[in-house]
């Protein structure tokens, strides 16, 4: 799941109220009973104006994430519970405010903003953006449309020279939630947007929705990180100078539109429907059932990857560097963890992504080794990327044994590793061959697609 130009503030009455007013309007133009009118009338204006309070609240992130996954999504955040927030948090020079949150069916959805400090001559930038790019322009289409800069725009680091201040990488996203003075339970998975805008400051949005169910309650209290780090001109994120901090809101929702907490609205009044020659219906259950009259009972185990993390099962070569949720090798290769999953991955070097344009400024990434090139070709089969995997058509798990190791002896290690980190209950669920000639047919076709312009976007302008 990144950056939008947003997703402002102020949207339409929902079609779904439209039509109640509709209705209400229609029923008083067919019961014209004269000494009826002046009632008629006032419940009109009382309807109408209701609609004009209505429209004149728009959830901001309902709107946001309409634009991001459509009209479907935004009515359905529209009959949820909401809470305007305003709070904020100052670190390094950098405000960080969360400006609405939404609840809806055990999911939390909340857009918010970065901005420096009033009077300072810090300059901010999101994750994944580098200071040639032009500034307040959501070039990438975080909010689900890309924007093009016009021609003149000043880049970030042209501002940054011009105030002769310091560029700050930004983040923030919530990493625990609490209900009405429970627990702070941690988020296995988040979703988060950082969308550049025009005055310098980046909105950015988070969902904490999947892998995750948010009991309902009257009080949410959300645990953010927030985090800033040093740029260099040229691109560079100076890691020594990483700081962050946590920060907590506390939300009290309440029902967008009146109704009743995650109720669904109330459908315009249709005749019952006659169900009286509607026959019982039927309960399917498994054979088990059938037989025995109970059912297994299972619990849910909490498991946390990085609990019992112990890096020299991964490498050998040392450790250079620790962040957080990430550490680095000595040989560049990084590990990094989220409580559901771990992350391994090889680097060797670094390459220029901006080789395809030479006037583009050099920013220097790392480059994979062919092991972790090789695995990121086989998980692209697995997901279907890009374009729903028709460009792998056809390529399954062919053979069972590759030169220096089999199928069965790659699960044993795997197991093992599992088993070392006191992981246990996972079996295998996909394995493809990537021996030498299908690495270099898919990586000739990758390198197609990125040569097109197929597999990655265009250097920006």
């Amino acid at each position: 799941m990144k950056p939008d130009d947003c997703k402002l503030m102020y949207g339409s009455t929902p079609e779904s109220f439209r039509r109640r007013v509709a209705c209400a309007l229609r029923e008083t133009e067919e019961k014209p009973m004269k000494r009826k009118y002046t009632a008629a009338l006032v419940i009109a204006v009382v309807v109408l104006l209701t609609a004009a309070a209505y429209a004149a609240f728009s959830s901001q992130v309902a709107e946001f994430f309409g634009k991001y996954y459509g009209k479907d999504m935004q009515t359905w955040l529209e009959q949820g519970d909401v809470a305007t927030v305003g709070q904020a948090f100052t670190m390094d020079g950098v405000v960080f405010t969360v400006d609405e949150v939404v609840y809806r069916n055990n999911g939390l959805y909340g857009i918010g903003t970065i901005r420096p400090q009033e009077g300072g001559n810090v300059v901010i930038i999101a994750e994944d953006h580098l200071p040639d790019e032009p500034y307040g322009y959501d070039i990438y289409g975080e909010g689900g449309k890309p924007e093009q800069a016009p021609d003149g725009t000043p880049t970030i680091a042209d501002v940054v020279r011009e105030k002769g201040g310091r560029l700050l990488i930004v983040r923030t996203l919530p990493e625990r939630i609490g209900v009405d003075g429970g627990d702070l339970l941690n988020l296995p998975c988040v979703g988060y947007t950082q969308m550049p805008q025009r005055d310098g400051s980046i909105q950015f949005s988070f969902e904490a929705s999947d892998a995750v169910a948010v009991a309902q309650g009257d009080v949410y209290t959300i645990s953010m990180w927030a985090s800033v780090c040093e740029m260099t001109a040229d691109g560079q994120a100076l890691e020594n100078t990483r700081h962050g901090e946590t920060w907590t809101v506390e939300i009290e929702p309440t029902p967008m539109y009146g109704q009743e907490p995650d109720a669904e609205p109330e459908p315009a009044a249709t005749a019952e429907p006659d169900v009286s020659a509607a026959g019982k219906p039927e309960i399917t259950v498994p054979q088990a059932y059938t037989n025995t009259g109970s059912l297994p009972v299972y619990a849910a185990v909490t498991r946390d990857f990085g609990m019992d993390l112990r890096p020299e099962l991964f490498n050998q070569s040392g450790i250079a560097r620790e962040d957080s949720y990430l550490i680095t090798f000595k040989d560049e290769a990084q590990l990094s963890w989220a409580p559901e999953a771990l992350f391994y991955e090889e680097y060797r070097g670094a390459y220029n992504a901006n080789y395809k344009d030479p006037q583009m400024k050099e920013s220097l990434i790392p480059l994979e080794t062919i092991a972790h090139a090789a695995s990121d070709l086989a998980g692209d089969v697995y997901s279907g990327w890009p374009d729903n995997g028709a460009c792998w058509a056809g390529i399954t798990l062919q053979k069972t044994a590759l030169a220096g190791i089999t199928l069965d002896e790659a699960k044993a290690k795997l197991e093992a590793l599992l088993s070392a980190l006191q992981v246990e209950g996972y079996t295998c669920d996909y394995a493809l061959d990537m021996d030498v000639a299908r690495i270099q047919t898919m990586g000739g076709q990758m390198n197609q697609m990125i040569q097109e312009n197929e597999y990655c976007n265009p250097p920006n302008p």
